[in-house]
């Protein structure tokens, strides 16, 4: 999100803000299409640690 604010306020600066706003709109669809087709979707637990001995 962080970056995502940075990248808008460029845009926004270096384009007239009107077209930024659906630009950065779309963007963040994307971000999250790629969030719901990532594994993390899909896991129920969370995956068991292996133990290790020093």
């Amino acid at each position: 999100m962080p970056l995502a604010g940075v990248l808008a306020g460029w845009l926004g600066s270096t384009l007239v803000v009107r077209p930024t706003i659906p630009a950065m709109a779309g963007l963040h669809v994307v971000a999250c299409w790629l969030v719901v087709a990532s594994p993390l979707v899909r896991l129920r637990e969370l995956p068991a640690r292996e133990r290790t001995t020093v």
